[in-house]
């Protein structure tokens, strides 16, 4: 046997040998499969409910983000908990980032607001703009306010109207609407919270909120107590908001929602300022303030009712 064909006699072989492990292979694969079935026991998977799904009178956050920008004209949207985490102490912090929206702080809750430059040369105070929380106004009749009302903490989200789009709420807005809406025990986070915030100037807070569900009942109380000396001299602050609000389903097609709302503000005005003072003395009062002991101290209660009644085809 010549060298040229042993090499195709030791081809031939290893193809053999490697057709015979291969079939090996299949066959014992095959011979497993015919064996016994093994049925595993059955296992029943529950999605939990969203934390933050809403009710009949208080949608969702997120139910609330898609029903609002379903809308054709311009509007924007603030989700508490895009601030959670940082220290929110008045509306401009919570709409800062909002386009469109201009907020100008000058002490404490004393905020100038714009929608789109509307009324950007007004004073201070509530002017052209329908603030409401839960959809119920907070302007006085005249279509003025303060901000004192909204607590940062105690909010669910805000809805923002630019211009015109705010006049469904009334005629007299032109400059738009902002609806504040506060958590219930269906939206909030955790039945149970409590927070403490502190900083320079003499700040201080606390925030406490509870929640439950009991059957057809619900309910959820929400309290603020804030201080601070402030970075002015005759600027002290003192605030107490409490929120709360307490649902009950008569059925699953009628539901009812009382709010309540009361507001403690004691704070001190140190007045305007100079340029010449503004800039050598920028912790100054002015004398005025200082003469007058100026100050805004208000006393608010407030009291709302929201029902919802659900009609046949989603209405």
């Amino acid at each position: 046997m010549n060298q040229r064909e042993k090499k195709r006699v030791a081809f031939i072989y290893r193809r053999h040998l490697i057709g015979t492990v291969v079939l090996g292979l299949f066959t014992h694969g095959a011979a497993r499969a015919e064996g016994p079935v093994i049925t595993l026991p059955t296992a029943t998977v529950t999605a939990t409910a969203d934390a933050r799904q809403g009710s009949l009178t208080t949608p969702g956050v997120e139910e609330q983000r898609e029903s609002l920008f379903q809308s054709a004209g311009s509007v924007g949207f603030v989700d508490a908990a895009s601030y959670s985490d940082t220290y929110a102490s008045n509306l401009r912090d919570v709409l800062k980032d909002a386009p469109g929206v201009y907020v100008q702080e000058r002490y404490g809750q004393e905020l100038r607001l714009s929608i789109r430059g509307s009324g950007i040369a007004r004073g201070f105070h509530a002017r052209g703009l329908d603030l409401l929380q839960d959809g119920v106004p907070t302007n006085f009749a005249d279509g003025s306010g303060d901000y004192y009302q909204i607590d940062p903490l105690g909010l669910a989200a805000a809805e923002i109207y630019k211009g015109g789009n705010g006049l469904a709420y009334g005629s007299t807005t032109l400059g738009g609407a902002i609806n504040f809406t506060t958590p219930t025990a269906f939206t909030a986070d955790t039945p149970n919270m409590v927070r403490v915030d502190g900083g320079s100037f003499g700040t201080a807070r606390a925030s406490a909120q509870v929640s439950r569900q009991i059957g057809a009942f619900d309910f959820l109380a929400n309290l603020t107590v804030n201080h601070s000396e402030g970075y002015r001299n005759h600027e002290r602050g003192q605030y107490e908001q409490l929120n709360a609000n307490f649902g009950y389903r008569f059925s699953p097609a009628v539901e009812t929602r009382f709010y309540f709302g009361a507001y403690i503000v004691d704070q001190l005005l140190p007045g305007s300022l100079t340029l010449d003072q503004a800039l050598h003395n920028p912790r100054m009062a002015s004398a005025s303030a200082l003469a007058g002991d100026q100050a805004r101290n208000t006393r608010t209660e407030r009291l709302a009712n929201v029902t919802t009644v659900k009609l046949d085809n989603g209405q």
